[in-house]
């Protein structure tokens, strides 16, 4: 997958998930509402099979972890004690792909 089709999934995912939240806050909710939580679960296992992410899991990592990579700030992420950004899709796809 080209980082145009993965950017395209991971962007549709995080809309889901904000929209739900935006509906949520509408409605005065106590708890989340999954209306199409199943639609974004579905994408994200199948990318996190496509990248052989299931271990790792760098995908869901970055998305809820680190907000989909609004709270990466150098430091955050090391591997073998090198600093590594993880801060956009791009960054994410980078690491997937080594």
């Amino acid at each position: 997958m080209d980082l145009k089709e993965f950017k395209k999934h991971i962007e549709n995912i995080q809309q889901v998930y904000e929209n739900e939240a935006k509906l949520c806050r509408i409605l005065k909710c106590n708890s989340p509402i999954n209306f199409a939580d199943d639609i974004a679960d579905s994408t994200l296992e199948l990318l996190k099979e496509l990248f052989n992410d299931t271990e790792d899991e760098w995908i869901e990592y970055w998305m809820f972890d680190l907000d989909f990579g609004e709270k990466w700030r150098p430091g955050t992420v090391e591997i073998k004690g090198q600093d590594i950004k993880l801060q956009t899709i791009e960054d994410l796809y980078g690491i997937l792909n080594k």
